[in-house]
């Protein structure tokens, strides 16, 4: 199993929304801290933030620090007995005024991922919370394996014109599954080639 390496997921806030998404993408978690210049937290940004960002129309060109959630869930001193509670748990900016602001916080799969902050704002950590019963939080006690994507297929709408066939071509080369779903008003010439690849699906429609 690939050891996780902090150093991996921190990105200047001065970084653009593109060189972030790299960040994301090689560190395989769906997570960055975004830092300052002298490496102390200034938030944490997600995969989800990134792609509500682009849906409201961002340029992916504009700074990271823009849509960098600034007052995440942090945590100082995690318990050595793989258990934390939330009398541990706090905002960067203030003190939590209720467990059930972290119960909100819990992602509806997978981890609630919490830096570890130590005196003077440095990272040095990261925990994993996977679950919440009773005001009580336990803490994956093993990193999650690296080697392993959770999403393997994708579905791309109006995917066979320059932009989406372009694309369907770059996840493709990645080993993902790749459906588009198009009306073809312009044609289908951007994907026809693809149709004999076994990996690529084509369903014509309009959402």
């Amino acid at each position: 199993m690939e050891k996780i390496n902090i150093k991996n997921l921190l990105v200047n806030k001065n970084f653009s929304i593109k060189e972030a998404m790299k960040i994301i993408d090689a560190g395989r978690l769906g997570i960055a801290f975004v830092v300052d210049n002298k490496k102390r937290i200034f938030g944490v940004v997600t995969d989800g933030d990134i792609r509500g960002a682009i849906l409201d129309g961002i340029n992916i060109k504009k700074s990271i620090k823009e849509i960098t959630n600034t007052n995440p869930i942090i945590i100082e001193k995690p318990s050595s007995n793989g258990r934390v509670y939330p009398y541990q748990l706090r905002k960067l900016k203030n003190q939590l005024s209720s467990p059930e602001e972290i119960e909100a916080a819990m992602p509806r799969s997978g981890s609630l991922k919490v830096p570890v902050v130590c005196e003077g704002s440095l990272i040095k950590g990261i925990i994993f919370i996977d679950d919440y019963k009773k005001n009580k939080f336990l803490t994956i006690k093993r990193e999650p394996k690296l080697n392993q994507r959770g999403i393997k297929k994708v579905l791309l709408v109006g995917g066979a014109g320059y932009l989406g066939s372009v694309l369907s071509r770059k996840l493709l080369n990645k080993g993902y599954k790749v459906k588009v779903l198009d009306n073809l008003t312009y044609g289908d010439h951007g994907i026809k080639d693809l149709y004999k690849d076994k990996n690529f699906d084509f369903l014509k429609g309009d959402i």
